[in-house]
């Protein structure tokens, strides 16, 4: 019996070191491979320098660029920190399935390559939005927030056909 109850605190006090440790350090790339894997098949490519476990907020990446970043006329969307959110059903079976992004501190910027004006970026800043996905390929962009020509925006948005996104130009 007093052996057991030792054991149990034992187990404990690892999760807990381990949970610490995720936190404070990071996931591992065996962690992250298959996460990004899932987020491109759902049309969402992102690169971040680094992922860990939050306490309260679940998967947090840090120092998110969404999109290709070696396409010069592309827009650059970058975030500080973006939450993901993992269904937990799905979850405990075993799988893996995004529910949301939650994006903070967003900054979208764009240089037209085909303007006959000099170059100048068109930037969007203090971006604040959670990104859902639904059934069907189906996204929702609920409570998106920025601030574009000092004027500040809100607005919601469903998209349809959601996947096409990764073929776009």
């Amino acid at each position: 019996g007093a052996w057991l109850v030792a054991l149990r605190g034992e187990i404990v006090l690892i999760l807990l070191g381990a949970l610490m440790y995720l936190n404070r350090v990071g996931l591992p790339d065996f962690i992250k491979r298959p996460l990004v894997n899932k987020l491109r098949e759902q049309g969402v490519a992102l690169e971040f320098a680094r992922l860990q476990l939050h306490w309260s907020e679940g998967f947090v990446a840090h120092n998110v660029s969404f999109g290709s970043m070696y396409v010069p006329a592309a827009p650059q969307l970058l975030a500080t920190k973006v939450q993901i959110k993992l269904q937990l059903r799905p979850l405990l079976r075993g799988q893996l399935q995004v529910d949301s992004l939650g994006l903070s501190d967003g900054r979208l910027q764009w240089i037209p390559a085909n303007s006959n004006t000099p170059l100048r970026a068109l930037t969007v800043d203090h971006i604040e939005a959670r990104l859902r996905f639904l059934p069907g390929d189906q996204w929702r962009l609920d409570d998106f927030h920025a601030r574009f020509a000092g004027v500040d925006f809100l607005m919601s948005a469903s998209i349809t056909n959601a996947t096409a996104v990764r073929d776009w130009e």
